[in-house]
């Protein structure tokens, strides 16, 4: 009997403490969720360059200190997951960001890297062709404040009425409007960058064709969109939960705005 008695307090105590293990990572993962749960994509995305150009100008294009900028973002937001949390997750998929970066903006090759991902069964039809069309609003629109925005609506609306494409991919594009809305306010509204490009002499005395290029605010949103099609953002919001996705698409966002800088050079 006193035998029994001991095993029974053990396998108690054991229970309890197994318990009380459970509830402490359920209590964590809530209070992640609850945490992201209000997350703005845009503003974090905005908040991200404003620590990047804080202490780099626009000629300055290193993706370690992009990186940097991004992790520095999170450990202020009290953020449960890192960027190279997302990153190691499955560098493949991370790996597609990398290939953003080395188009240098071109919107022909941002095109074809598109494709690329669709080719390679990454990408639904529909998140390849919204990206598409996506990075076409701002070949056309961009540094147009009021055409850029009501084009973009047009785009939300259509976005949002879609109701073959499933919930995911819709909650997602639209966060990447989001982040097209706050990145283009960024660079048109609050730094005024078509300033600093008439002041580039060899921006001006080129004549860069932005047909050619993302532009600036475009170069934002290929990142996002590269975050999406190539599946790292769901995958990383389904290890992760809401950060994880947050952190994808953000970060890869902020990554694609070094290429919109180098139009500046």
């Amino acid at each position: 009997m006193m035998l029994m008695t001991f095993f029974l307090g053990i396998t108690s105590c054991s229970t309890d403490s197994q318990s009380e293990i459970n509830t402490d990572a359920d209590k964590s993962v809530k209070m992640s969720s609850s945490s992201a749960a209000g997350l703005n994509y845009g503003q974090m995305h905005n908040d991200i360059l404003e620590i990047y150009y804080e202490d780099y100008d626009y000629a300055t294009s290193d993706l370690d200190l992009m990186e940097g900028a991004v992790e520095e973002y999170l450990i202020e937001s009290s953020s449960p997951i890192t960027f190279n949390d997302v990153k190691l997750l499955n560098p493949k998929l991370y790996s597609y960001s990398q290939q953003l970066y080395d188009t240098e903006g071109n919107v022909s090759e941002i095109k074809d890297l598109f494709q690329k991902m669709y080719d390679d069964g990454l990408s639904s039809k529909a998140s390849y062709d919204y990206s598409i069309e996506l990075i076409e609003i701002f070949e056309q629109y961009e540094g147009d404040v009021d055409a850029f925005k009501s084009n973009l609506n047009l785009y939300r609306g259509k976005v949002s009425q879609d109701y073959l494409i499933d919930s995911e991919l819709k909650q997602n594009l639209l966060r990447a409007i989001n982040i097209a809305e706050y990145s283009h306010m960024y660079w048109y509204e609050i730094v005024n960058i078509n300033s600093l490009a008439k002041a580039n002499s060899f921006y001006s005395a080129n004549k860069v064709d932005t047909r050619r290029i993302a532009v600036i605010a475009g170069g934002d949103v290929a990142g996002a969109l590269t975050g999406i099609q190539s599946g790292l953002v769901g995958y990383a919001s389904l290890v992760f939960g809401p950060w994880g996705g947050a952190i994808a698409m953000a970060g890869t966002a902020a990554i694609g705005s070094l290429n919109a800088a180098r139009v500046l050079r």
